[in-house]
């Protein structure tokens, strides 16, 4: 029975620590380079307006401005990940928008 538990302890520190180590997943924003992409408005958890990147990168702006909300709309922006924001959507990436312009259609 001992060894059970002390392997069962084991197991369970282990996954602790790896609930504070760094977070080596997080996609980083290519810097200085704009991303371009498409802003759609997604229906789920109340609606909201999310940018898919060409790259297939979904992002979430915290700061998108009304005059983008547009399903279809091409952008460029620029902005700095949030990863430690979380929002009830849980879809893409938060980000919080530095520059925002619209493309040609």
């Amino acid at each position: 029975m001992r060894p059970v538990f002390f392997v069962m302890l084991v197991v369970l520190g282990l996954s602790a620590c790896s609930l504070f180590g760094d977070e080596t997943s997080t996609v980083q924003l290519p810097n200085p380079k704009s991303v371009t992409g498409t802003v759609w408005f997604l229906e789920f958890e109340g609606g909201f307006y999310g940018i898919l990147a060409d790259d297939h990168i979904p992002y979430l702006p915290l700061n998108l401005d009304d005059s983008f909300c547009e399903d279809g709309v091409r952008v460029i922006f620029s902005g700095s990940l949030e990863p430690d924001t979380y929002t009830v959507y849980q879809w893409g990436h938060v980000i919080r928008l530095n520059e925002v312009h619209r493309l040609g259609r």
